[in-house]
């Protein structure tokens, strides 16, 4: 051995593991911190990209190096306490990001997979490809199932637009009292500032695509959780739906079919900017503040509505693959093995298209009838959108006989009671978890009713 060492990199730390480290500047956070996990992620995928673009022919070896590039500035910018960003040299903003995604739906165009499954292995590029995309779902998965009960959180009363971060009511006091709204919706926990390029990236589709419609586009309304929503004078909503939500990539097609049966009417759609005009709901109050009977009048009457066989051919996902996509495995949480026998004992049908976020804060008034809003759409059968229902409004606490009371409603108006109580299971176990620290089944109202169910 020569005499003198080289200087290596230690693998211990100096003073011990407790637990915790540190991020650009001088701060330190624990090492369960969500940005430590959004690190590890980013970083994993760059590693797999770098794969990927030494295998790649040269046109996309660009594409594969541009993105890696992007990645980089986004750990940055993960890293960095937010009073220090305006140090960063060089950062993502929303036009970097908007036309990432105008170069997403090109590919798509040119290519396109809708309708169909895809499954890995194609090749040996496509497969590691396909690993890099999975490392970057985990993330946006994370970040997406968030403490909120519901897919889409509640619009207030008549979308009036609002600041960010206000407060939008007391807390609930049960079914009689009055209800809260989502903790979610204010400015610490909005989704939309956490995705690459933040709000402004949104700010910034939502003004070029003003400016293409010709459209003054007011506030954004504070409720619109997970897509940026902002009212455009007084019969329009502009949605901006992020790249990150595929569950709503439908919502135009599903739109367009119903035809302002049922739900809000499409106005216009721009596919590359995932741009949304749609008709507003005048005066636009939420089932949730409707009375109990009323509420079940008014979905049973939507969803007589809406449920409807899709033309075909057409793009949705099944209800099959929105069970093995939200399904946890079964160690996470006892109620996850009774979910996945009940499921695996339904003989599914895929010949109705339905919401799939069927709740009273998406059942509006228009006028002297209802109409639903922001679909997630995917072919089923109308009572597995039932689920959704049973557990909502937010600030209530569901009981037995008020879930079965609800479910007779549905019953008599022609669906299957006990489908929608196998549903109800199934869902409940897929939406309610995971549980979050300082939760358990009594304060997640789907695993509340599963518990009821079963």
């Amino acid at each position: 051995m020569p005499a003198r060492r080289r200087a290596s990199a230690r693998v211990t730390t100096r003073a011990g593991d407790r637990g915790d480290t540190s991020l650009f500047g001088k701060g330190r956070v624990r090492k369960t911190d969500p940005r430590v996990e959004a690190l590890g992620d980013l970083d994993e995928a760059q590693a797999v990209l770098g794969i990927a673009r030494a295998a790649a022919p040269r046109p996309l070896a660009k594409t594969l190096l541009d993105l890696q590039r992007g990645l980089y500035l986004a750990m940055a910018e993960v890293a960095t306490p937010r009073p220090d960003l305006a140090r960063l040299p060089e950062r993502l903003d929303g036009a970097a990001v908007a036309d990432l995604e105008k170069h997403g739906e090109e590919l798509k165009r040119k290519r396109p997979i809708e309708g169909r499954f895809v499954v890995p292995g194609e090749d040996r590029l496509s497969a590691v490809l396909d690993h890099a995309r999975r490392g970057m779902r985990r993330r946006g998965l994370h970040l997406r199932r968030g403490p909120a009960p519901l897919a889409q959180p509640a619009l207030r009363s008549s979308l009036r637009a609002r600041p960010i971060g206000r407060a939008d009511g007391a807390p609930g006091e049960g079914e009689r009292g009055r209800r809260a709204p989502s903790p979610t919706v204010t400015a610490p926990r909005d989704w939309l500032a956490r995705l690459p390029g933040g709000a402004a990236r949104f700010e910034s589709i939502a003004a070029q695509v003003a400016a293409d419609w010709g459209l003054v586009v007011g506030p954004r309304i504070a409720a619109g959780r997970y897509s940026y929503v902002a009212p455009a004078g007084p019969d329009a909503i502009l949605k901006i739906i992020p790249v990150e939500d595929d569950d709503a990539d439908h919502i135009a097609d599903a739109l367009r079919f119903w035809d302002g049966d049922g739900a809000v009417r499409l106005l216009r759609h721009d596919p590359t900017w995932r741009a949304l005009l749609v008709e507003r709901a005048v005066p636009g109050t939420e089932a949730a503040q409707a009375p109990e009977g009323e509420a079940l009048a008014a979905a049973i009457d939507v969803g007589k509505r809406i449920w409807r066989a899709p033309d075909a051919p057409h793009p949705y996902r099944s209800v099959r693959d929105w069970v093995r996509r939200w399904l946890p495995p079964d160690e996470r949480h006892p109620l996850v093995p009774a979910a996945r026998r009940t499921f695996e004992a339904m003989d599914l049908r895929t010949d109705t298209l339905v919401h799939a976020d069927f709740h009273h804060h998406n059942l509006l008034r228009h006028g002297d009838r209802w109409v639903a809003i922001d679909p997630k759409p995917i072919v089923g059968e109308p009572e597995f959108d039932v689920p959704a229902f049973l557990w909502n409004p937010l600030g209530t606490t569901s009981t037995r006989a008020r879930t079965e009371r609800r479910i007779r409603a549905f019953a008599d108006a022609g669906l299957d009671a006990e489908r929608i109580r196998r549903w109800a299971i199934v869902r409940g176990v897929c939406d309610g978890l995971p549980l979050h620290p300082g939760e358990d089944e009594t304060t997640r109202p789907q695993l509340r009713i599963v518990r009821e169910l079963l």
